[in-house]
């Protein structure tokens, strides 16, 4: 049987358009499949960015919402606005540590219409208006700014008398009194949660008693001599006087003032209580050097008057007098305390009719906290004359 060519070539070219038409096919399908795989993939993705947005509209809405109740529904939308969730929710986490209104701590021109200052060309930086961070502060952190405080008050004192020192002062005082406020709350707070290990009613350290009495000394020396420095620096002959006494005391009225504003604390108590009555005593002891020649003049004279008081200063008496600062009748000497124009330090004899008796009395010319009448001076010693009115009759004072 022969070779039929033409027959060959034939169904060769019929396989030859089969195949092609298969491979056509082939690729249709795949485009096809191809296709279907595209879309199914940008349907996912459409899917997924719908969710993404519809979570991130929940998550805006949300926040929001949040950020509303602390500075306004208009306010909030324009807090996430400009600083996105991020941002917002940065602002949440310090605001929820917060104590107070969130809206004055925001570093801003006021709000209005929900625009931060319409003045503003931009806005200010996230870091800028959030509200500090509440970091509940330790012992040692309230101590140290106690410290601080302290130093400060030094640098005030050693400023020039005039207005900028008066100025001065009065922010200290009222920085004092914020810092007094603070303090008092974190120290009831820790006692309250148990994070603090001291014993009831006990706050300081004894090193830190000793540090903070130290510190009042030295403001108080400085604030009593007007003197800045040592006390062994001071130039003033301080022998035979009431000056180291007078800052003791002073120094300790000044720190339980301090302590039973804040912390209360009983062994600061005990041991200011005590270096007081200690200063106290030693101002007794000055005050009475003076009163006493004075009574003696009184009894010897059977008066005390000018005429009596200038012959024992000149040396015509026999008793030798120390001149105190000033001689009052006791109505007059409480009139003159309460408007503060006495000589702080100062030393003066006063004639009391109420107890029929010859005072002895220093000028504080602050409130002493030591005493229950919480009055600015101290009365030292009262010479009795109830069995000699006759006496106490003829004391006179301008």
């Amino acid at each position: 049987m022969g070779f039929n060519f033409s027959a060959f070539l034939g169904g060769m070219g019929e396989q030859i358009s089969e195949n092609i038409e298969s491979a056509k096919a082939f690729n249709r399908e795949k485009d096809f499949r191809l296709e279907m795989l595209a879309e199914e993939e940008a349907t996912k993705n459409r899917l997924a960015k719908s969710a993404e947005r519809k979570k991130k509209n929940e998550l805006i809405e949300e926040v929001t919402e949040n950020l509303a109740i602390h500075i306004g529904a208009d306010n909030a939308a324009a807090f996430v606005k400009t600083y996105g969730i991020g941002g917002s929710n940065a602002f949440l986490d310090r605001a929820k540590d917060y104590d107070g209104d969130i809206s004055t701590a925001l570093e801003l021109p006021e709000i209005t219409n929900g625009q931060f200052g319409s003045d503003l060309v931009a806005p200010p930086t996230l870091s800028t208006i959030l509200p500090a961070k509440k970091v509940e502060p330790t012992i040692d952190t309230l101590f140290k700014y106690t410290k601080n405080m302290s130093e400060e008050l030094t640098t005030i004192n050693a400023m020039a008398d005039g207005k900028e020192k008066d100025d001065a002062m009065a922010q200290w005082e009222a920085t004092m009194q914020s810092h007094e406020t603070v303090a008092k709350r974190f120290a009831d707070a820790a006692r309250k949660e148990g994070t603090d290990k001291t014993k009831e009613g006990e706050f300081y350290t004894l090193d830190q008693r000793l540090d903070l009495f130290k510190g009042f000394e030295k403001n108080a020396f400085e604030a009593v001599t007007d003197f800045v420095g040592e006390k062994e620096l001071y130039k003033e002959e301080i022998t035979g006087s009431n000056t180291v006494a007078f800052v003791d005391a002073f120094a300790m009225i000044q720190a339980q003032e301090y302590n039973s504003k804040v912390f209360n604390d009983v062994n600061f108590t005990k041991e200011s209580t005590a270096k007081f009555i200690a200063a106290n005593d030693l101002l007794g002891e000055h005050a009475l050097g003076i009163l006493t020649p004075i009574a003696v003049e009184a009894v010897s004279n059977g008066a005390l008057n000018e005429e009596i008081l200038g012959k024992a200063k000149s040396g015509e008496s026999k008793t030798i007098i120390k001149e105190p600062d000033g001689y009052f009748e006791m109505n007059k000497f409480k009139e003159q305390a309460q408007k503060g124009t006495l000589k702080r330090r100062g030393v003066y004899v006063v004639r009391d009719p109420d107890d029929k008796s010859l005072k002895v009395i220093t000028y504080l010319g602050v409130v002493n906290i030591f005493d229950e009448k919480k009055r600015n001076y101290l009365e030292h010693h009262a010479f009795d004359l109830s069995g000699r009115m006759d006496i106490l009759n003829k004391i006179e004072f301008n």
